[in-house]
């Protein structure tokens, strides 16, 4: 996965995620970001980048965020995140399954997505060997 593939934002908007452990002012994350040296230049592309929005600025991808902040972050990307494309057929055939479940059974399956989106997504934000949970902690989950 690259860079391009991840999400970017502003301090303004990692301010107003209401992280866990960061500020939640566009000034304090300034500092955080000062301080931790967000913008060190060897990391320039992989971790930060010059917003090419109007107005300018600075982006930065969940890599900067520490683990907590990063599980939020990409827990709430999975939740607006649409899957991939699959065969017509498939997905239909698919879908009638989901739609002969039971309600609580649609819920597990929806709870199961977000967890396995937001594992990959934190994969994809650079944490490694990341195990927060084995299979008995998925099933308590979903």
């Amino acid at each position: 996965m690259t860079p391009d593939d991840l999400p970017w934002f502003t301090v303004a908007e990692l301010a107003a995620m209401n992280l866990p452990g960061m500020p939640s002012t566009k000034r304090g994350m300034q500092v955080r970001s000062d301080e931790e040296n967000w913008r060190d230049p060897e990391n320039k592309g992989k971790t930060w980048r010059d917003r090419q929005a109007s107005g300018g600025g600075i982006e930065y991808t969940p890599y900067v965020l520490p683990l907590s902040a990063r599980v939020k972050v990409v827990l709430d990307a999975s939740r607006s995140r649409k899957s991939p494309r699959l065969d017509e057929r498939k997905r239909a055939d698919l879908w009638e399954n989901y739609d002969r479940c039971r309600d609580d059974q649609k819920e597990r399956a929806q709870n199961a997505l977000r967890v396995l989106q937001a594992v990959h997504a934190l994969q994809a934000c650079g944490t490694k060997g990341f195990r927060p949970f084995g299979p008995s902690m998925l099933a308590k989950i979903i």
